[in-house]
């Protein structure tokens, strides 16, 4: 903890040595406080550099979910409250300019939760919440569980399960005819 170059190596090593005794054992709030002393050896450049790395809203992803189901919307809600970063942007696929410039794209749309990267790149349905939880750190704990090897198989289906239930899901009004 007193060398510069092997601090940051330190408090992270004793982070994960508290968290694995909070894990494992029932002694209180010893582990917390452990992992907060630690945090006094930080000097203002260490915390300027964590939240450069963060980067708070540098990278900007579009969200593309339907407007017209009460389920999406709250979601989106959630999301946006989560979003501390402010690292995505989102679009209602239901608005005219936007419905106008995807047309070839509205049916396959309707059916599952966009993600845009930055990079240009689309994630589609379980990816897409999947890439959206590395991004919003409130979902950060749940990464892990989403990149077991059979995550995607049994996330799949969930999604797809939610998402054909999504209009009995909060949303009773939202019976529309399809697009």
């Amino acid at each position: 903890l007193w060398f510069r170059a092997t601090r940051l190596w330190v408090i992270g090593m004793v982070a994960v040595l508290q968290l694995g005794i909070f894990a494992t054992m029932n002694i209180g709030t010893f582990q917390l406080i452990g992992i907060a002393i630690t945090l006094i050896f930080l000097e203002k450049s260490d915390i300027d550099a964590f939240w450069r790395w963060l980067g708070k809203g540098k990278s900007r992803h579009l969200v593309i979910y339907d407007g017209s189901c009460e389920f999406c919307k709250k979601c989106v809600a959630a999301l946006k409250s989560m979003d501390v970063l402010q690292r995505l942007t989102y679009a209602d696929f239901r608005q005219p300019e936007f419905a106008k410039k995807n047309k070839d794209k509205l049916k396959e749309l309707e059916s599952e939760l966009w993600l845009v990267s930055n990079n240009r790149r689309v994630y589609k349905g379980f990816f897409a919440f999947r890439k959206i939880a590395t991004l919003l750190p409130a979902l950060w704990v749940t990464v892990p569980f989403l990149y077991l090897p059979f995550a995607p198989f049994f996330g799949k289906k969930l999604y797809s399960w939610v998402s054909r239930n999504r209009f009995h899901l909060g949303c009773k009004a939202c019976r529309l005819p399809k697009v």
